[in-house]
């Protein structure tokens, strides 16, 4: 778990793998994040990988260069979920924390 500040590029990558541990590009891969004052249902943004803001720079690896806010509530713990289906059929969760910054109000 990394730490950044409001109006910080967070690189979230994954890299999908199949049954035998080899690289593999799910039949879909979409990413969803849920900001820290968002209830538990609610995601604040979803890409999927038809997404240009979506790369796939090799195969079995997909990322999503997200900018955190300035304003609003961006201070705390993101939390981000990776679906896959297809080909690879797997759920990964991650999170990253977002600290306050005299700067930046």
């Amino acid at each position: 778990m990394a730490n950044y500040q409001p109006g910080d590029t967070v690189g979230l990558i994954i890299d999908w793998k199949n049954d035998a541990g080899t690289l593999t590009n799910p039949t879909t891969s979409t990413l969803k994040i849920r900001s820290p004052g968002a209830a538990a249902a609610a995601v604040t943004a979803t890409y999927i990988q038809s997404d240009p803001a979506m790369t796939n720079p090799s195969t079995g690896r997909y990322r999503v260069d997200y900018s955190i806010p300035l304003a609003g509530s961006s201070i705390g713990t993101w939390r981000v979920r990776w679906e896959a289906t297809g080909t690879v059929v797997k759920n990964i969760e991650d999170s990253f924390v977002v600290d306050a910054s005299p700067f930046v109000t």
